[in-house]
């Protein structure tokens, strides 16, 4: 599979769960930086060291444009089961194709780490995760947040 653009219907399963939510957020019309979803293949080749994997995130980055923001996007990730908040890397800022391949692989490792497997074992998701990656146009803001709709531990 290759990267496609953010607002396709993505499926979860090679998109992970923060891409596949995202896509269904600019489908619906929300206001969404503008982003590429890369699935579990392809990070994996590019962590991996293929070559032309990595060409061609050279021209999903020429073609998203600098500075740009890479987020982990796990499968089961951002789920109703599983949210994995703080247990997966984020790169900001990034500017060049060797920061973003540094950052694709970075996030992938980011999976392997000793907490996140051990919140995986702890939810008794599978143990081998399995890490997509979303890139999205920087936004220079003022200000971030989180908003909850519903209280987080009740609904």
């Amino acid at each position: 599979m290759r990267p496609v653009p953010l607002g396709e219907q993505l499926d979860e399963r090679f998109f992970g769960g923060k891409a596949a939510q995202l896509a269904a957020a600019v489908r619906a019309g929300l206001c969404v930086p503008a982003g590429i979803a890369i699935p579990v293949d392809f990070v994996d080749a590019v962590a991996s060291g293929r070559d032309d994997a990595r060409r061609e995130l050279g021209a999903v980055f020429h073609a998203l444009g600098p500075p740009l923001v890479a987020r982990s996007s796990a499968v089961g990730e951002d789920s109703t089961q599983a949210s994995f908040a703080g247990q997966h890397l984020t790169r900001l800022n990034l500017r060049s194709l060797p920061e973003l391949v540094d950052a694709v692989c970075a996030i992938r490792a980011s999976a392997h780490s000793p907490s996140a497997i051990a919140y995986r074992e702890r939810l008794g998701l599978p143990p081998e995760p399995r890490m997509a990656v979303l890139l999205q146009a920087l936004v220079d803001s003022e200000v971030s947040g989180v908003l909850f709709s519903r209280n987080p531990l009740d609904g």
